[in-house]
């Protein structure tokens, strides 16, 4: 199924979404100029607390963030020391990993990663490694061999990762962006030494375009603004790198109908947050965000089956909402631990039939997802990495007033 991107601009915030026959699949709305992911700086040590191990960060004046000492232990200091072990006072070279999210500070890394559209060059590794999505072995071989002579000519420690764009690429291609990756990871490490505290010394590309290099791009079939200075930015970046992408990008400059009509994108983000999500058989999910985690659950509502044969029932019920709830988690951009009450099955093997189903649909998931357990009551326990904002809070912080 082909997708298209569309960027626009609704109230001072860029809005990305991904499209697929005109139904909304994934959004991000972002500010702009503000503190961003993947974005590196040198960050001060104000507070270390022993009882949680961790400490708190200062990146900018005023701007705190929270560092893992569990997490992280491969350290970068800047400034001069006889010991591994982080004090108040300590330089460090950190990037941004996890946004803020509610309360919650935004968190650091010490692990630097520059990411890529084919790979990710990574801090904390000395091979290459693959996405294990691309199944074929001599092509992954391939590209190791084409990335080896990088990782041997260089001074500072780092590894790729292979994303699974890569392997429809051509390698002038891949070899092209890897070296871009490591020519700005030695740039960062070169100047950082020399640099004092509160300075970013790389700036991420905005989320947008991180949205572009998060999509197959075989699966991309366009790229759509409405807005000059995006599309100005966005032709940039194709050009230096990734030209053969250039003729997905179009201007969208049709002043009766605007690009955000067009689309529906608010009545779109307006129906991604409703609380209740229908499925076609007549059955319908719940979705329910708190302060510690997700719950989802699932109803036979209107469904007009045999409801004499309710193990049946029962089981098609389950398999349309696991696969509904797996396009949920990415629109909404749920995370964290999530709990989902299925209807009962009375037997084990339509109960292993629903965690196989349920299991590859979570595996597609370009966001880390991890089924946990079904437990005695026959909830489904999963968790999914926290990288943004969940959907519902951007929009209750950022977008208009739903």
């Amino acid at each position: 199924m082909n997708k298209k991107l569309v960027i626009t601009r609704i109230n001072n915030r860029i809005i990305s979404s991904v499209y697929e026959d005109l139904n909304m699949t994934e959004v991000n709305i972002s500010e702009e100029n503000t503190t961003g992911l993947h974005n590196i700086y040198l960050g001060r040590v104000e507070n270390i607390v022993k009882n949680i191990n961790c400490a708190f960060v200062e990146i900018e004046k005023g701007i705190k963030c929270y560092y893992s000492l569990d997490e992280n232990t491969n350290h970068v200091f800047l400034n001069r020391k006889n010991s591994d072990k982080v004090n108040v006072g300590d330089l460090l070279l950190v990037q941004i990993s996890k946004e803020g999210i509610k309360s919650k500070l935004p968190s650091l890394s010490c692990d630097i990663n520059l990411p890529g559209k084919y790979v990710v060059l990574v801090r904390d590794a000395t091979n290459i490694m693959v996405s294990n999505k691309i199944k074929d072995k001599n092509r992954c071989g391939a590209i190791k061999s084409l990335l080896n002579p990088l990782m041997n000519d260089t001074v500072n420690q780092f590894g790729y990762i292979v994303r699974t764009n890569a392997e429809m690429a051509d390698d002038n291609s891949i070899f092209a962006e890897a070296s871009k990756l490591k020519e700005k990871y030695e740039h960062i490490m070169e100047i950082a030494p020399f640099r004092g505290a509160f300075t970013q010394v790389y700036c991420s590309d905005p989320s947008y375009i991180d949205d572009i290099m998060n999509i197959k791009t075989i699966e991309l079939e366009s790229i759509i603004t409405d807005e000059v200075d995006l599309y100005e930015e966005l032709k940039s970046y194709f050009e230096n790198g990734y030209s053969n992408e250039l003729g997905k990008l179009k201007l969208y400059e049709d002043k009766l109908l605007s690009l955000s009509k067009l689309y529906n994108v608010e009545g779109s983000i307006r129906n991604a947050i409703n609380k209740k999500v229908w499925l076609k058989s007549g059955g319908y999910l719940v979705i329910e965000p708190t302060e510690a985690l997700t719950v989802i659950d699932v109803n036979t509502g209107k469904f007009a089956g045999n409801k004499k044969i309710k193990e049946d029932t029962f089981l098609k019920i389950n398999l349309e909402a696991a696969d509904e709830i797996g396009k949920q988690l990415k629109l909404r951009n749920l995370s964290g631990i999530i709990i989902v009450d299925f209807i009962n099955q009375s037997t084990p093997e339509n109960k292993q039939i629903l965690w196989d189903a349920f299991d590859k649909i979570v595996n597609k998931d370009s966001i880390s997802t991890t089924l946990v357990d079904m437990t005695k009551l026959d909830l489904v326990e999963l968790t999914r990495k926290k990288i943004r904002k969940p959907l519902h809070e951007t929009c209750n912080e950022l977008f208009l007033k739903i």
